[in-house]
């Protein structure tokens, strides 16, 4: 006797009938070797999913090195960066310093020339 699920609807029940019934009027040898077919798909479908998995972790293990080079960049980056601003803020200064001396040595050089200027007037 074929025990059928009880949570099937009429519409599908009818729709499994000749399935049913070509099982039914199957031999063993035929049951084997639908069986073993079965069987035999099962497997390979197990040694895709795995070899799935496989390439998916080497993905996963690549995407993560990958994200870690790429933070280290970022890192690398940021500190130029930083030393970067460091530095145009030492080339103000720098700029501010050497203004400033220009202006003393314009000042120096007008003393000088004073200097002379009055010697050579005495």
């Amino acid at each position: 006797m074929i025990k059928l699920p009880h949570n099937r609807n009429f519409e599908a029940l009818i729709s499994d009938l000749p399935q049913a019934i070509a099982l039914i009027l199957m031999n063993t040898d035929e049951l084997t070797q639908i069986t073993t077919a079965h069987h035999n798909v099962i497997s390979r479908h197990d040694v895709e999913m795995a070899e799935i998995r496989t390439t998916l972790n080497t993905v996963s293990h690549k995407l993560d090195e990958a994200a870690d080079q790429f933070n280290q960049v970022a890192d690398q980056f940021n500190q130029v960066a930083a030393q970067q601003d460091v530095n145009a803020q030492q080339i103000a200064l720098n700029r501010q310093d050497i203004a400033s001396l220009s202006a003393g040595i314009l000042d120096l050089r007008n003393l000088v020339a004073d200097y002379l200027q009055g010697r050579a007037d005495h």
